[in-house]
């Protein structure tokens, strides 16, 4: 079976005057059916970039290169037209700012109207709100009928992130992208959020890319795990090898900056900042904060390596290369 979403040697450079932002540099991944696939990293390192890309929400400035395929069918080369229709309908995204992401000006019942009369020509006024209903129930939001009249300034956080999510899903979409959906969130409405998407996730047959920095979140959320610092994959397994058996020295650094249980152990912070992504890539980006680095990790870019059945990294570590 095709996967659903294909990314080859995805390359984003954003250009400013005579200043170049090297963002996403060579990546290659694949999200099948059903699957949930979570994307980590520091911020910067090309998670929310690469998720924008595949809607191609980037602004002008944003130069692209690459193939993204969904169901089989390459998205760069189509036009505004093709990719309206696209977005909302096929993949739909949740934003990690639910404050900026809705308008302020308008209630939910009319921001939730516009995207399903968009794409749902054959819907009266009545059919639309019953939707509308059904999927803030859906969501958890109580008694929705009538907050389908409040404005969005008359939800708490929590709430807010509930109607994206309503609106992400509405249109029942094979992919939902789901950037940081609980960044803004306090703990507790954070395991709910997370629950409510795994929930929903798991009862239809869609897929899910959950951008996050906290492994934690990616642990108890996702199937698989893409690990990026600094535009480029540095680490792709299964989230029980992952978590079990990493292999790259970032990787291994972000899961000992985790809290652990026993309480006596101090957190072990990776020291230094991640590289200028205005200056091209020539060797390993980790570089100069690596405490395994080799002589040749400053000159050459390591390639992706396969360690076992669906685990990979890119580290000169492993072998192969000279």
């Amino acid at each position: 079976m095709n996967p659903l979403l294909e990314i080859k040697n995805l390359k984003i450079i954003f250009e400013n005057k005579n200043l170049a932002t090297y963002a996403v540099n060579d990546i290659s991944f694949i999200v099948k059916l059903g699957e949930t696939v979570g994307v980590v990293g520091e911020s910067g390192s090309g998670k929310s970039v690469t998720a924008k890309s595949i809607l191609k929400l980037l602004g002008k400035n944003s130069k692209i290169s690459g193939s993204i395929l969904f169901n089989g069918e390459e998205l760069l080369n189509k036009n505004d037209s093709f990719m309206k229709n696209i977005r909302g309908s096929k993949i739909s995204m949740i934003f990690q700012d639910p404050m900026t992401s809705l308008n302020p000006l308008f209630t939910v019942e009319t921001q939730m109207k516009r995207i399903i009369k968009r794409h749902c020509k054959g819907m009266n006024n009545a059919q639309i709100k019953e939707k509308s209903i059904e999927y803030l129930n859906l969501v958890g939001i109580s008694d929705a009928e009538k907050r389908l009249k409040n404005y969005p300034h008359e939800f708490s956080g929590g709430m807010k992130q509930r109607v994206m999510i309503a609106m992400a899903l509405c249109l029942e979409p094979d992919l939902i992208i789901a950037d940081e959906p609980t960044t803004a969130l306090d703990v507790t409405i954070q395991a709910q959020i997370l629950n409510l998407i795994n929930n929903i996730n798991s009862k239809a047959d869609r897929s899910l890319i959950l951008i996050t920095h906290d492994l934690g979140v990616v642990a108890n959320t996702c199937d698989r795990v893409i690990v990026m610092y600094s535009g480029m994959i540095m680490e792709m397994a299964t989230v029980e090898e992952l978590f079990n058996n990493p292999k790259h020295p970032y990787t291994i650094g972000l899961l000992n900056s985790l809290p652990k249980l026993e309480c006596n152990k101090r957190l072990t912070p990776i020291s230094g900042n991640p590289p200028d992504m205005t200056k091209k890539i020539i060797g390993c980006p980790f570089y100069e904060r690596c405490k395994e680095r080799l002589e040749i990790c400053n000159k050459c870019i390591p390639e992706m390596k396969n360690i076992s059945d669906n685990h990979f990294s890119r580290c000169h570590l492993f072998g192969g290369d000279e």
